[in-house]
């Protein structure tokens, strides 16, 4: 629908007859919603109105832009809605010309959504006037994009990609609970204390214990002859250690591989020089390597216009020689080529290993939104033994859209489907 403002009482919207049909506005008063904005207004029918268009008073007092775009009606309980309004919180950079023109892929699939979707950042919410500025994506005839800048109502939906400043968060979450993925930030012992209540992924997380002490550790080692040590905050590898039991010496390994051997109390000094200023995990280590490098996988899942959560893709990483984990990937490739490669499967083998993954993937993603909020785009870090078990090691709230750029063979079509897919969900978690 278009919308056409017209010489009215601010307190009327016309409408179509077909429109008002097909809805059944029978009533004498509805509420009118336009994002978080709402007006309470009598409908009345708009004699040769096109029937893709709705009628807004020219005298309203609307406290923000109504951007020249096309939108849907919808009518529910709480009255009648116009929309989708979506905020895209993906940066808080400065939205620069060239910023824009990077975040351009993400509405690729802006004609199945329509309606009024904007960049912004948190920085440019005013919750006085409940109006955000930002940057709304108005294609042009041929689908390029015409950014306008204007002010817009607080939106149906937000879909946030930067935690919003301390100060907010309790009143972002009463505003948006329900209405804002992804809407929790939970740190390494979290996600793993989520997956071990629920018996559908408990088995598939590994032996986790939060570090306390030296002694702790050297016991834990006494089970499992190789740890990693993981900051229960940390992001990117940063900080990680890998530690082995060799017998008659421990062997520590940083993170570019650099090694050193110890005994007792090498490791108690360790300890104390290196994990006392942060809270660790220790964890049991999985040794997959091909060719001396780390292997595992980064599993894209993702809810679409279904609210379904779905795998975009899967990929392998596989680590820089003799470094500890895959971050800073040497390279990438396709799951199901890593499986055949690292694996030796066949081709059907892999398939159907890859769908046990997708499976295991689902039901991590489903206890974590029971466990911590609302979810619709996350990368699943995935590791497979030596007996073909899949280990679910982390959750990439914000996870990095553009490694799938950085494979052997950059695929930009499913770079532009992964960054574009979450505008699908943000349609219809607003209710169109």
């Amino acid at each position: 629908m278009k919308i056409q403002l017209v010489d009215t009482l601010p307190n009327v919207v016309l409408l179509p007859n077909k429109q008002i049909v097909e809805h059944q506005l029978k009533k004498k008063w509805y509420w009118f919603h336009f994002g978080k904005w709402t007006k309470k207004v009598r409908i009345k029918e708009a004699k040769g109105m096109d029937e893709q268009s709705i009628g807004l008073s020219m005298q309203s007092d609307f406290p923000f832009e109504l951007p020249d775009l096309s939108y849907e009606l919808s009518v529910d309980d709480d009255g009648i809605h116009l929309g989708p309004v979506i905020a895209m919180i993906l940066t808080n950079q400065k939205l620069t010309p060239k910023k824009l023109r990077s975040l351009k892929p993400y509405f690729k699939q802006y004609e199945s959504v329509k309606g009024l979707a904007f960049l912004a950042r948190w920085s440019d919410f005013d919750w006085k006037t409940q109006t955000v500025k930002g940057y709304c994506y108005s294609p042009d005839s041929q689908g390029e994009p015409n950014w306008v800048h204007g002010t817009f109502p607080f939106p149906d939906v937000i879909y946030r990609r930067k935690r919003e400043p301390k100060k907010l968060e309790e009143k972002v979450n009463e505003t948006y609970k329900g209405k804002m993925f992804n809407s929790d930030i939970f740190n390494k012992w979290e996600f793993h204390d989520a997956l071990v209540k629920s018996d559908d992924t408990s088995s598939h997380v590994l032996p986790t214990c939060p570090y306390t002490d030296p002694l702790q550790l050297i016991e834990m080692l006494n089970t499992h002859p190789e740890v990693y040590l993981k900051p229960v905050k940390g992001s990117l590898g940063k900080g990680v250690f890998k530690i082995a039991n060799l017998q008659s010496h421990y062997e520590v390994k940083f993170g570019k591989g650099e090694k050193q051997k110890a005994k007792k109390k090498g490791i108690e000094r360790f300890c104390e020089q290196m994990l006392s200023e942060k809270q660790y995990l220790i964890q049991k280590a999985v040794n997959t390597k091909y060719k001396n490098k780390k292997v595992d996988f980064r599993v894209i899942m993702q809810k679409d216009e279904t609210k379904q959560w779905k795998c975009t893709t899967i990929f392998a990483r596989y680590g820089k020689r003799e470094r500890i984990t895959t971050n800073y990937a040497g390279s990438l490739v396709s799951g199901i080529d890593a499986l055949e490669t690292v694996f030796q499967m066949k081709h059907n083998e892999a398939i159907e290993k890859q769908k046990e993954v997708i499976t295991i993937c689902k039901k991590v993603c489903l206890q974590l939104e029971e466990a911590f909020g609302l979810y619709g785009d996350l990368g699943l870090d995935v590791i497979i033994d030596e007996d073909l078990k899949p280990w679910v090691l982390e959750a990439n709230k914000f996870h990095a859209h553009n490694h799938i750029l950085e494979a052997e063979e950059p695929d930009l079509e499913m770079y532009e489907t992964i960054v574009s897919t979450p505008l699908l969900y943000a349609k219809s978690l607003a209710g169109f």
